[in-house]
């Protein structure tokens, strides 16, 4: 077999590092997304003070 430069398990510690990551950008994706979503609220006409 061949040798490997890497050490046992590194491979499990990097899926677990990417995966971390993933989650972290998987959160800041939906927190921009969000924060998006109430800017063009807050732009767009309330229709209930219109009323009144």
């Amino acid at each position: 077999m061949g040798c490997s430069s890497a050490t046992s398990g590194s491979g499990a510690r990097l899926a677990l590092r990417l995966d971390s990551d993933q989650t972290l950008e998987a959160k800041a994706k939906a927190k921009a997304k969000a924060k998006a979503k109430a800017k063009a609220k807050a732009k767009a006409p309330n229709r209930d003070n219109e009323r009144a």
